[in-house]
């Protein structure tokens, strides 16, 4: 196993994440727009409030995934060492791990 493997695959996964938010917070937005007023007001304020909720949930995961992308590439410049710890790759009777 590879730390360059291990971070190929990270980097696509984060990748792979970010493109997901990115397109639901766009169509959550779009969402917001589009609603429109209708002669039941509460229905309308509900149905913007919701969205508006689910905004919020994307702006903290995208916030979320902005540090484990900060993270992973602190963990990419950091040199072999010769005990456990963030970044290790340790290999098992049960397969490797990554720290």
């Amino acid at each position: 196993m590879d730390r360059l493997e291990v971070f190929a695959a990270l980097d696509s996964l984060l990748k792979q994440r970010w493109q997901e938010l990115e397109r639901d917070f766009t169509e959550m937005k779009d969402s917001l727009f589009s609603e429109t007023k209708s002669s039941a007001g509460d229905k309308y304020e509900t149905g913007r409030e919701m969205i508006g909720q689910e905004l919020n949930k994307l702006e903290s995961q995208i916030a979320d995934l902005r540090l484990k992308v900060q993270q992973v590439n602190g963990l990419r410049t950091r040199k072999t060492q010769s005990s456990i710890g963030s970044g290790s790759i340790v290999q098992t009777n049960h397969g490797y791990f990554f720290i």
